[in-house]
């Protein structure tokens, strides 16, 4: 009796250690279905210049070049693609983790015809740095990942703090032959006149009576939004 009863514990055991077992997810290596893989909660560490992060460089350059409306916005989602969140591009199938070779979304980017590019005609090709940013991202395990830029408002300078923030967040629809609105912002020049203006302060900042910018998107990050007023309270030099 006491042999069978140890016996009925070991089988109570097995029972119950399966009960807990859960099957792994299939998701892309190096990724979680949710949350920001190797990252503290929130995103804390410190950004690695050999490292691309979603959220920091990824994300704002597909939603300003490729999130437009009529294109792959959450709206409309043209060929399945919503480029304005994480599983909406690794959804679609058109990035495959590791694999620039078989990932739809580098094929089109660097495509040289014109009528296959993204973004098309009559909207500006990507960059080369932009490309290679969106290629090492893929290349790196397409992660969902951020860190803290370090992102220090007491540095306001246009070449060095606010045109890489146009470029990253406004540049995919304010540029080529025909910017959204009529609105380019290629050079300080464009800039500075909507930085005059107030335009380009109120747009950011979401300031009533001023058409919210980035279009359909978050607001940027205040310290983004900051170190631009601070840019712009400073006479909007080209410096």
């Amino acid at each position: 009796m006491k042999k069978l009863s140890i016996i009925a514990l070991l089988c109570l055991f097995v029972v119950a250690v399966n009960s807990c077992r859960h099957e792994i997810p299939n998701v892309p290596p190096g990724n979680t279905t949710g949350g920001n893989t190797n990252n503290p909660p929130g995103g804390a560490n410190t950004c690695n210049p050999d490292s691309v992060y979603f959220e920091n460089d990824i994300l704002p350059l597909l939603t300003s070049s490729c999130g437009l409306p009529g294109c792959h916005d959450a709206a409309t989602r043209t060929e399945g693609l919503n480029v304005t969140t994480y599983n909406g591009i690794m959804n679609s199938g058109k990035v495959k983790a590791g694999d620039i070779d078989d990932s739809d979304l580098i094929e089109v980017i660097h495509e040289t015809d014109p009528d296959d590019r993204m973004p098309p005609p009559p909207y500006n090709p990507l960059t080369a740095d932009q490309k290679a940013k969106i290629t090492k991202w893929v290349q790196q395990g397409a992660r969902n990942n951020k860190c803290n830029s370090g992102c220090d408002t007491a540095q306001f300078a246009y070449a060095a703090n606010v045109k890489p923030i146009i470029t990253n967040r406004c540049l995919g629809c304010h540029s080529g032959t025909f910017p959204s609105a009529g609105v380019s912002l290629v050079n300080h020049g464009d800039v500075q006149t909507y930085a005059n203006s107030g335009l380009l302060v109120g747009t950011i900042s979401h300031a009533p009576g001023y058409k919210q910018m980035p279009y359909g998107l978050t607001k940027m990050p205040d310290c983004e939004i900051t170190i631009i007023r601070k840019w712009v309270l400073a006479g909007a030099p080209n410096n």
